[in-house]
This record gives structure tokens, sequence and C-alpha cells, in this order.
């Protein structure tokens, strides 16, 4: 958002209505970026980011760089076909350092996709971080489709209701 809006919405609407920095650790193994809400976490804060898809540059825009969390001087993004993703770090290196190590992730994690990995080495237990990223995504998707098909059918079941069509007593 532009930084009047942001400036807007920050002193004169509701708080939940801002945007607000949340403190989250990231790890990238495999062909994953997990996030995680503390540094002792051992369950992922929302479904794995795949690397392979994404797309990563150092945030230059001065309105976002206006409402950084305190501590933090630098910002990178991560851009999904899904969602576009800002995270804040201490210095113009980390942001780099973290920029250029999931591009060096995703360029090998297509090399392996597309079978021209037998050089790379690939540890069997990143493997294993991939394959339950996999299954925690599609958990995460059914769940998502679950509550969409229940919103949907409660939805009809309120415009059935409000028809004035069934039986009363």
């Amino acid at each position: 958002l532009p930084a009047p809006i942001q400036w807007f919405i920050s002193r004169c609407c509701p708080k939940f209505m801002a945007p607000q920095w949340k403190r989250r650790y990231l790890i990238a193994v495999g062909e994953y970026l997990y996030r995680f809400k503390d540094g002792d976490g051992t369950t992922p804060k929302g479904a794995p980011i795949a690397i392979g898809p994404i797309s990563v540059q150092i945030v230059t825009e001065q309105d976002v760089l206006n409402f950084l969390p305190p501590g933090c001087d630098a910002v990178f993004e991560v851009s999904s076909v899904a969602k576009t993703q800002y995270f804040a770090v201490q210095s113009s290196e980390d942001a780099a350092l973290w920029v250029n190590t999931l591009k060096e992730m995703r360029q090998a994690c297509i090399t392996r996709q597309m079978g021209h990995s037998k050089d790379m080495g690939y540890p069997e237990s990143w493997a294993k971080y991939d394959t339950s990223a996999r299954r925690l995504i599609e958990r995460k998707a059914r769940i998502k489709s679950r509550l969409e098909a229940l919103n949907k059918k409660e939805q009809e079941m309120q415009t059935l209701g409000g028809s004035g069509v069934g039986y009363y007593s």
C-alpha cells in the first residue's frame, strides 16, 4: 500500500485493520521454506512455502521501508502464485543473504525436478522433510476446501430459509 494509505490506516482505523509485522523464524530445508512462531517451535506456522515456483527479491520501495518493525532495516519479499509475503530482517546484508540462498535453492530444486542433478547430493533427511511438507500442504488444502464447502452449504441453507419456502408449525 502507498505510504499515505498505510499512515491513515495505522492512525485512524482500528488496530485489527492496520498492517502488522509478526515475528517469524524462517528455516529453508530441501524444497520448502518453513515459518515458525518462535525459535523453539516444532510445528510450522501455516503451510510451508514451496521454493520451486517462487520469486524472491529485496524490497526497495520507501513506502514499505517506512513501516519496519523496531530493529529491522531491510525487507525481502517472497512471491508465489497465491500471495506475496514480506520478511523484515536486521540488515541489508541479511536480506541479500536470504535472497541469494533462496535463489540458489530454487535453482537446485528446478535442476532436481528436471533430472539433471546426478552430481548434486541431496540428503535423505531433506527428502523426508519434503514429503512431510507436501503432506502438510495437502492436509491444509483439504481442510480449506471442506470449510469452503460448509460455508457454501450454509449460505445455500440461509437463502432457502429466507425465501419463505418450507414447512412451518
